[in-house]
């Protein structure tokens, strides 16, 4: 399953071929260029990996090269390549390193079927996510069709066919919904008295009983009035679902306060809003 994150993807394609073939394709220059980009390449350990950019030559049939590529027709330049072990994994800087690194595995799943796991490591944003995941999905879906003779019909649609689904990913990532909990930090000797209004005048159901909280049933959340020591004043802390905790606080621009209550066993971070509420912003339990 791909992992699309503003910091790294993890692509997996299952591949029509041989793992000896996929290989070729990956540091033959003549094949590579029918799928990526090809060039004079020193292939070992710290060697060169050689890229000229001719995505205009990737589809089979006439297809107009978008106007922002126009300008990066022909562009060569040098990789540095950061593991080379045939043939299972090729590792290469991306922009120099400014881009990140890619890694590709190859794992063979039978005689004439090959598991390739890519993963572009070092991104620094969405954008990058965007640009590198939907090159990589349609280099991808372009190296699949060349290992079994098929045509690309046009590239250049299955590039914003990546593009399309890498900012849909990032966008359910990024996503909040409400969580199963609330709580209200309450000073020790209101705590009592807190407990008693909320149980036996508004007659919330007890649902679990800790050394220093109690759970009532609120709805479909958990309202929790937890004793606190040393305090003068009720804060309010709320608990906010996302599949990707760290895209959600870059959406919410809010400021990471991990510092506020340790975190055991819980995929998230503390944060607040700006009026100084509390928030949990964590990965829902088997998500």
């Amino acid at each position: 399953m791909d992992k699309i994150s503003a910091s790294e993807l993890v692509l997996h394609r299952v591949l029509e071929a041989p793992l000896e073939r996929v290989w070729s394709f990956i540091v033959d220059p003549a094949l590579r260029s029918r799928w990526f980009m090809s060039g004079a390449s020193d292939l070992r350990l710290d060697g060169q990996l050689g890229l000229t950019m001719k995505h205009h030559e990737l589809s089979d049939r006439a297809v107009p090269t978008p106007a922002e590529y126009q300008a990066d027709i022909d562009a060569s330049w040098t990789e540095t390549i950061t593991l080379f072990e045939p043939p299972h994994a090729i590792g290469f800087t991306c922009e120099g390193g400014r881009g990140g690194e890619v890694i590709i595995r190859l794992y063979a799943e039978s005689e004439r079927r090959t598991r390739l796991i890519l993963v572009h490591s070092g991104l620094r944003s969405d954008a990058d996510a965007i640009n590198f995941g939907g090159g990589w999905h349609a280099h991808l879906a372009a190296l699949a069709l060349r290992l079994v003779g098929s045509s690309v019909e046009d590239f250049w649609g299955l590039l914003r066919e990546g593009e399309e689904a890498m900012q849909d990913e990032l966008g359910k990532q990024g996503a909040l919904r409400p969580g199963h909990n609330i709580a209200i930090k309450v000073p020790l000797h209101r705590w009592e008295d807190t407990v008693s209004f909320y149980r036996d005048r508004v007659g919330l159901e007890v649902v679990k009983t800790l050394d220093d909280s109690i759970g009532l049933r609120f709805g479909e959340m958990t309202f929790w009035i937890d004793r606190v020591p040393h305090q003068s004043q009720v804060d309010v802390w709320l608990e906010l679902f996302s599949d990707d905790p760290d895209a959600a606080l870059a959406t919410l621009k809010s400021p990471q306060r991990d510092e506020l209550e340790a975190l055991t066993g819980v995929v998230g971070h503390w944060t607040s809003d700006p009026a100084g509420t509390v928030l949990l912003v964590r990965r829902e339990t088997g998500s």
